[in-house]
């Protein structure tokens, strides 16, 4: 179908859409399968399950985009437009920004109780000092900004159809996200906070973990793109991808730096304002 100009009605790609697949039924019954084990406090079963999906959902994203099972070259096009896998446009552009600020409706409702338990709930005692180290925890978070400005001149340089290195800078910005969810795995594991008896704690292992999740999911994709690169599904002939990937990389590094301040600089402010 054609892509146009929302305002001029202008023809700028065509869409291409998903064919015929049993990959969304697959990880439709993997998750339901989550869902019911953790319903069913099946704890071990539902972390199975999940893994199950993740795989299928990896392999439904392999088959996208460019791959040529998806959207094979034509030669009936247009004059002058592309399959909108070899431009900077089309509906995942818009799928990824609508799903994100779902996701950040969430995220600022972690926030929003954080500032609920310091300033309205009753009978609560801050603590003398946070229990998380700040020095790790902006480490963490600068090693994630590295990797999203890294990731934000690989997508100026597509524009500029340079794709030189593409797949190694695609896996270094891979290894950056490895490094920072290692680094947020180990604070949750060190840091000393008891989430299931003080709702404080709980607070933070939740914003933490919501932080742990995006930061893996990031990597997990970038590397993709990285592979992806080798097969030729991804590059200057083929940018689209990187560029909406670049979307979950920027609202992962915003989300950081606000949790970052909640967590460090909210109760340092509020306790010396009190």
């Amino acid at each position: 179908t054609l892509g146009c100009d929302p305002i001029t009605g202008a023809p700028r790609e065509v869409i291409h859409l998903p064919g015929n697949s049993l990959l969304p039924l697959y990880a439709g019954l993997a998750l339901a399968v989550v869902c019911l084990a953790l319903l069913f406090k099946v704890y071990l079963h539902a972390a199975g399950a999940a893994a199950v999906a993740v795989a299928i959902l990896l392999r439904w994203s392999w088959e996208n985009g460019a791959h040529p099972s998806a959207a094979p070259e034509s030669h009936d096009l247009p004059q002058g437009l592309k399959l909108h896998s070899r431009t900077f446009d089309g509906p995942g552009l818009w799928g990824m920004g609508l799903t994100l600020l779902a996701d950040a409706a969430l995220f600022l409702s972690l926030v929003f109780g954080w500032m609920y338990l310091w300033t309205a709930a009753p009978a609560f005692r801050p603590p003398e000092r946070s229990p998380l180290p700040a020095a790790l925890l902006l480490g963490c978070g600068a090693v994630l900004t590295a990797a999203t400005a890294w990731l934000q001149h690989l997508v100026r340089r597509l524009r500029r159809e340079d794709e030189r290195g593409l797949q190694w800078q695609l896996f270094g910005v891979a290894l950056l996200g490895a490094l920072q969810t290692t680094g947020l795995a180990w604070l949750m594991a060190t840091a000393p906070i008891a989430p299931t008896s003080h709702a404080h704690d709980a607070v933070i292992a939740v914003m933490l973990g919501f932080l742990l999740v995006h930061g893996a999911l990031g990597a997990v994709l970038a590397a993709l793109q990285g592979w992806r690169v080798g097969h030729r599904y991804v590059g200057a002939h083929a940018p689209y991808e990187p560029a909406v990937l670049a979307q979950l990389w920027m609202f992962n590094t915003g989300c950081f730096w606000v949790a970052a301040a909640a967590l460090l600089l909210w109760p340092a402010t509020f306790a010396g304002a009190s």
